[in-house]
């Protein structure tokens, strides 16, 4: 369903819970903070007139979006354009604690179109940060001057910051995750000689996406991560008895023990027949 078909407008809980309202001709026009409680009390779904950065201190909560809906839990944020229609329905729990500001205007370190939105998990002190930002932006509500304003701006790229790097760890666990998952497929299939494509379909990703993952994560491309833990396995099959040095490059995919032999050397920089002769 559209967000037009939601009302684009400012919708703000009851009196009883702790707000300020800006003009709408100044940069912030919103501060929310401390507890809700919709058990009572629901926030239909809309879009605000500006750009929103919601963070969820203490509880869990259910937001619902034009798509269903999504649950929050302690520490997660959420940060969504003007055109982004979202609200909180009628639940049962127990009344939680929450930030809030709202921007008139978009910033250089926002990267969320109008439409969209993208939810982070902040770590502790992360959320100590955010909760300190917010006390900042309320008393800088009483301070009109410039140097306010242009403190103002200071904590939005803060909070920007704080954002991005909250998405960047989970980026960064993601990628492990993956890294760990590749590692697992390789020592399955050392017999092969190319596996980057197929690695990359078993990840579900470009091959570009898997070479750029490794790089970040590892610090070397697939390629040469997989040919190490080729060159490892087959060091210690020469370690064990029965096992020669052509079959074991027949075992890691060589169809000529020669290649096997000259890749394993300068893996190593000695033959596999030394080490052979060394165990």
């Amino acid at each position: 369903m559209p967000s037009d078909d939601y009302p684009h407008k400012l919708v703000p809980p009851s009196e009883r819970y702790p707000t300020w309202q800006g003009k709408a001709q100044e940069g912030l026009l919103y501060l929310g903070w401390g507890a809700r409680n919709f058990s009572d009390e629901a926030i239909p779904v809309h879009s605000n007139p500006g750009w929103t950065y919601w963070v969820l201190l203490e509880g869990n909560v259910t937001i619902q979006h034009r798509n269903g809906s999504r649950d929050f839990t302690e520490g997660e944020g959420l940060r969504c354009g003007p055109r982004y229609p979202f609200g909180f329905p009628l639940q049962k729990g127990n009344s939680i604690k929450v930030l809030n500001w709202i921007w008139k205007d978009k910033s250089e370190g926002n990267e969320c179109s109008e439409n969209e939105a993208e939810t982070v998990a902040f770590s502790k002190d992360q959320i100590r940060m955010l909760a300190a930002l917010h006390e900042q932006s309320r008393i800088l509500t009483l301070d009109t001057s410039a140097n306010g304003l242009a403190t103002l701006a200071h904590i939005r790229s803060l909070l920007d910051l704080a954002f991005q790097r909250a998405r960047d760890s989970q980026n960064s666990s993601d990628g492990q995750n993956r890294v760990l998952a590749a590692r697992q497929w390789m020592l399955h299939n050392l017999n092969k000689t190319n596996p980057s494509s197929s690695l990359a379909r078993f990840l579900d990703i470009s091959p570009m996406t898997l070479h750029r993952l490794f790089i970040n994560e590892v610090g070397e491309s697939p390629g040469a991560h997989f040919r190490k833990l080729k060159m490892e396995q087959a060091r210690n099959l020469l370690r064990l008895e029965g096992h020669s040095v052509k079959s074991v490059a027949f075992d890691m995919g060589y169809r000529h023990p020669q290649d096997f032999s000259r890749a394993y050397k300068k893996r190593f920089g000695a033959c596999p027949k030394k080490e052979q002769t060394n165990s």
